[in-house]
């Protein structure tokens, strides 16, 4: 900073009691009080409007002006009245631009026996984000949803849903869901009317055969599939179905594997005495988590003198290995030595039961894993 030598326009006055600097009287704030000590006595002297009043030098520095301050200068127009005018045209503009769409509340004209304005519809039906089939409750205001709960008489969701089954009214109302077929090609999709994608099926599909490739589903979906493929001249036996979650095909093999039916299982946990987890995760991610988290909460409650014990092996930690009695750590893809040495086990220990003999068998069968599996398990 440039010291100038510029006398002061304006005295300081004195103040009996302090020292004198060249700025002004030396002023300390008490040691053990507030910053500022209440005062005393009252000083007059004349009022500063700003420290150029006291500090010439201050005034006396030029700034430079950018070449917009120059501009806006010359029109005459100060700075703040600028602001103030581009911010009322910029809030003028934005309104004038946002407009609302046109809402009409038209009434019924034939108004449905079960529809009222104002008043809710709940449908009972079955959810289709996954193949677990979950029973839901639809809420819905005049023929639109709105809300989804589990369905308190169904057996499965027993009056509970998922996070997937609550966000199904997303992908419903979803503004990017597509609205119109479409044909891709690579890695563009281009959107036709109805009318042109029946003619280009027919001309594809005229004295060929004709399948549906589809994720498993049950119900109205696969009976109307079965019409469709009736009508073009084949059968229900060219519906084909698939699941991304392979839980589903690999339990419904074992099913078949031991008691010869095909079919996909529901244990009900609520009556047991004792679980033993082979590294599942049914309450996370297995074929029906809100059926096996309610029958779960039934089993590990306490009912009258008997509680439920759960056990659980598992190479890495889950959410259903966080809630087991026991839990033991296994190598991983050791699941299935540990289920010899436990049916060993249970033959050694005099186990009876109708699989004794086939779980002996079984044993019989894999003697060498069984012979190192103590290693390998620990």
């Amino acid at each position: 900073i440039q010291n100038t030598d510029v006398k002061r326009q304006t005295p300081v006055s004195a103040i009996p009691g302090f020292t004198m600097t060249e700025r002004g009287p030396e002023v300390f704030a008490p040691v053990d009080g507030p910053l500022e000590a209440p005062a005393k006595t009252i000083e007059k002297g004349p009022l500063y409007m700003g420290a150029e009043e006291v500090m010439p030098e201050v005034d006396a520095v030029q700034t430079s002006k950018s070449h917009g301050d120059e501009a806006l200068a010359n029109t005459g127009v100060h700075r703040r009245d600028f602001l103030k005018l581009f911010s009322a045209a910029a809030v003028a503009s934005s309104a004038a631009c946002v407009r609302r769409p046109l809402e009409k509340a038209v009434p019924y004209v034939n108004q449905p026996v079960d529809q009222g304005i104002g008043l809710p519809t709940y449908y009972a039906t079955t959810c289709g984000e996954c193949a677990s089939g979950c029973g839901i409750t639809v809420k819905t205001s005049s023929g639109l949803p709105i809300k989804i709960e589990g369905n308190a008489e169904h057996p499965l969701s027993q009056g509970s849903t998922c996070a997937t089954g609550q966000a199904s009214l997303q992908g419903l109302f979803h503004p990017d869901r597509r609205t119109a077929p479409g044909f891709r090609n690579g890695d563009h999709v281009s959107t036709y009317a109805w009318d042109d994608v029946y003619e280009v099926l027919a001309k594809r599909i005229d004295g060929k055969k004709v399948a549906v490739f589809t994720n498993g589903s049950t119900g109205s979906r696969n009976a109307f599939y079965g019409d469709v493929l009736r009508k073009l001249g084949g059968s229900d036996a060219d519906l084909y179905t698939y699941e991304s979650n392979s839980l589903y095909e690999a339990t419904t093999e074992a099913h078949q594997m031991v008691f010869g039916v095909e079919s996909m299982p529901r244990p009900d946990m609520r009556l047991a005495k004792v679980i033993v987890g082979l590294g599942t995760d049914f309450l996370d991610v297995g074929t029906s988590p809100v059926f096996f988290a309610k029958n779960f909460a039934n089993f590990h409650s306490l009912r009258g003198a008997e509680l439920g014990k759960f056990i659980q092996f598992e190479s890495m930690m889950t959410q259903t290995g966080g809630k087991a009695d026991e839990r033991h750590v296994v190598p991983p893809c050791s699941e299935i030595v540990v289920a010899l040495l436990l049916m060993k086990s249970l033959i050694d220990k005099g186990a009876n039961g109708r699989s004794k003999e086939q779980a002996g068998r079984i044993v019989a069968a894999n003697s060498a894993i069984v012979t190192g599996g103590y290693d390998l398990v620990g």
